[in-house]
């Protein structure tokens, strides 16, 4: 199966639930943008992001 042309992967600056993720990308040498969104940012912008279940992931 060939990879995405443009796979990003959008999470926290953290490791938690992405950090698996970026391991197996990694290891597979397929390459992505890892767009990592600071928790403050986050706190700050959460009450307008209108995300279902109020959080992410989704």
């Amino acid at each position: 199966m060939a990879a995405p042309q443009d796979l990003t992967l959008v999470y926290f600056d953290a490791p938690w639930r992405a950090e698996p993720i970026r391991y197996i990308l990694s290891y597979g040498k397929i390459a992505f943008n890892d767009d990592r969104i600071p928790l403050q940012l986050y706190f700050e912008k959460k009450p307008s992001l209108d995300l279902p279940f109020g959080q992410i992931p989704t």
